[in-house]
């Protein structure tokens, strides 16, 4: 017995009307978009914060060794030499925290990547 179709069904339409599609497709390139600003922002900031975290490093390392160049005798020296340790160890200290908040807002963005309904109206749900 061979299966009927009815003439009014077109069996290649498509559930979906093309105007919603647009619109779909439309907020997900917006979130898209968002995110992608969102993660430049934070890449960016992350970058400003290291470079001077160079840059206070070499003058750091710069106060040092004109300190060392006018020291007299060994326990200037070595003062010198113990108050740079510290001030590094400091710094060290630092580096680990900021390390930690900049590895929380990169998962934080991509946590909002991967999730449903953050990324412009959740998932595409076809009618039965």
């Amino acid at each position: 017995m061979a299966a009927t179709q009815s003439p009014n069904v077109n069996p290649f339409s498509s559930p979906f009307n093309p105007t919603e599609l647009v619109e779909l497709g439309m907020s997900r390139l917006g979130a898209m978009l968002d995110l992608q600003k969102d993660l430049l922002g934070t890449l960016e900031g992350i970058n400003r914060d290291w470079f001077a975290r160079a840059r206070s490093e070499a003058e750091l390392t710069s106060a040092l060794a004109r300190k060392l160049t006018g020291v007299r005798t060994l326990p200037d020296a070595t003062s010198a030499c113990r108050e740079w340790i510290d001030q590094r160890m400091h710094l060290a200290s630092e580096d680990s925290r900021r390390l930690f908040e900049d590895g929380q807002k990169l998962i934080e963005i991509g946590a909002r990547a991967l999730s449903n309904g953050a990324n412009g109206g959740g998932t595409v749900e076809r009618p039965i």
